[in-house]
């Protein structure tokens, strides 16, 4: 029995190949084109509705919960062969293009020595965002106050220099205490960035909520540690500034009188008044290996 080569195809048919492929790549581009014109028109829809007596769009479109859950639906569909940063990094630009449709988005970033911080507030709010760096995180405070719709960026990366501390300005209960809204990236390695507004804060179905907690004197890392392990509480403590440590807690906690607050307080051997809420988000999606790439 002897050997069949297998027929190449000439350059001629290679060629004609390539270009049926071709052909096919600019029809699916023209049914994604219309696709996103389409989103755009329920875009309109969504600001009509939400649009005041006077004209206007109510500041603050920014909606974490609901971007999740379209991240997550998303992340749990995708297969191969598309990796899903291709689709994150599609749909965030998608997202924050849509969402500045309905009202300008303006972000105020705490960039200190890098600009890792505002690549990151970029990527997640997309080209259409006004991104305006500043030096402190009290100015970033400012421009919360000033506009509603601003969002504050300011750094997870916990240090030991005061501006890391950043935190204890979301400890006040008056309307110009900002607080956490999310985590950035939402998809990724790492938390690298929290997100500051004066927007309510809303559950998503699988959240993280950011504690203060003022103690009577100085603690440490370990200690706190082992008492939240005592207590069976699914806890972390991320930094501490004094004699106040700022703890993650999974789940969704706001409200002042919590179960959880009480637990918390409990094992800490602190007053429920002595807890603060700095805030609350959406849990990231976490990569799980290079291949999720």
């Amino acid at each position: 029995m002897t050997d069949t080569a297998l027929p190449t195809a000439t350059e001629e048919q290679r060629a004609t190949n390539l270009s049926e492929i071709r052909v096919g790549i600019d029809s699916v581009d023209d049914q994604i084109h219309a696709l996103l014109l389409r989103r755009a028109e329920f875009v309109e829809q969504v600001a009509a509705t939400k649009r005041l007596a006077d004209g206007t769009l109510p500041k603050g479109a920014y909606r974490p919960a609901r971007e999740a859950s379209i991240m997550r639906r998303l992340h749990a569909q995708n297969r191969s062969p598309l990796p899903f940063s291709i689709v994150f990094t599609c749909w965030r630009e998608i997202i924050g293009g849509f969402t500045a449709m309905q009202n300008p988005v303006s972000i105020s970033v705490q960039a200190l020595t890098s600009n890792d911080i505002l690549d990151t507030a970029r990527a997640h709010f997309g080209a259409a965002a006004q991104i305006s760096p500043r030096e402190t995180l009290e100015s970033v405070v400012q421009d919360i106050a000033q506009d509603a719709g601003t969002i504050g960026v300011a750094s997870a990366r916990f240090e030991d220099t005061p501006e890391d501390a950043w935190w204890l300005a979301c400890m006040g209960n008056d309307a110009q205490s900002p607080r956490v809204i999310s985590a950035l990236p939402f998809y990724g390695d790492e938390i690298t960035a929290y997100c500051l507004s004066h927007a309510p804060l809303e559950e998503s179905g699988d959240d993280d909520t950011l504690i203060a907690v003022q103690f009577d004197t100085v603690q440490n890392n370990d200690d706190i540690d082992k008492r939240l392990d005592g207590a069976s509480l699914k806890a972390e403590v991320l930094h501490i500034s004094g004699n106040t440590a700022l703890i993650k807690i999974a789940g969704f906690h706001v409200e002042q009188d919590a179960p959880m607050h009480q637990t918390l307080a409990k094992a800490l051997d602190v007053q429920t008044s002595q807890i603060s809420v700095i805030g609350a988000y959406p849990t990231p999606i976490r990569k799980l290996s290079d291949k999720e790439e």
